[in-house]
């Protein structure tokens, strides 16, 4: 709403004030509804320097890509996010996407030339809610959405199963091999050159909807760009 987005503005203003160099965030998926005329970009460009659109607003507004491509190469972060949504066919981190839904994510992000991923929890259990125990129901957003599962989750509460602390989610750790592939993919663009990279990631994510979903070619190619990073880098020293 209007007042949000001004109350929103204004602690910026004060923030930038108290510390200039303050880098800020403001996660977005719509433009502003008072207004039909207005993007989100025409209301937050002298408060943001981390753009953060939701992947699916990213998709789905033709003026984003292009502006906030423009933002990072001015000098501004260029993130995103995704939470209770978007749903299929884009990807997400929810307990009944598959495994290469998490973590094609983020060849995803190296296809739209993004820097990082906001994710807004990993320890959501909030009884009032409706999720009293996730080891017995992710069903953490209810109020949002009761066929949500996962959102705002990617641990368990250890006491339960004898663990004193946080106990991993299996897509936690396939979260964590997209994060891997994600810095193998920006080395290999230092080491062997940005057209390379591009190529290889277009082959296996050519856009937000569609994807490689066999696991197997997945390692294959992440083998074949391993061994490739490694010979650009021998040959890289034995030019010094």
């Amino acid at each position: 709403t209007k007042v949000h987005y001004e109350t929103a503005v204004k602690n910026c203003e004060i923030l930038k004030k108290i510390e200039p160099q303050s880098r800020i965030v403001i996660p977005f998926h719509a433009n502003p509804n008072w207004d039909k005329n207005l993007k989100v970009a025409d209301v937050l460009r002298d408060s943001v320097n981390i753009w953060c659109p939701n992947s699916l607003f990213l998709d789905t507004n033709e003026w984003a890509r292009e502006y906030l491509r423009t933002r990072r190469n001015a000098g501004d972060e260029y993130w995103w996010y995704v939470c209770c949504g978007p749903g299929k066919p884009y990807n997400n981190f929810f307990v009944e996407f598959d495994a290469m839904a998490h973590r094609m994510l983020f060849w995803q992000q190296k296809l739209e030339g993004i820097q990082g991923l906001l994710y807004w929890s990993t320890t959501f259990w909030n009884a009032g809610y409706g999720c009293e125990d996730p080891w017995e129901s992710m069903n953490t957003v209810n109020h949002i959405n009761p066929n949500i599962r996962g959102d705002g989750s990617l641990l368990y509460p250890g006491k339960k199963v004898g663990v004193h602390g946080p106990v991993s989610s299996l897509r936690l750790e396939v979260i964590r091999d997209g994060i891997e592939d994600f810095e193998y993919l920006v080395l290999a663009e230092e080491r062997i050159g940005k057209k390379y990279t591009e190529e290889l990631v277009k082959k296996m994510t050519p856009d937000l909807k569609t994807y490689e979903q066999d696991p197997m070619k997945l390692e294959a190619v992440r083998i074949s760009l391993g061994e490739a990073i490694e010979k650009a880098t021998v040959t890289a020293r034995k030019k010094l």
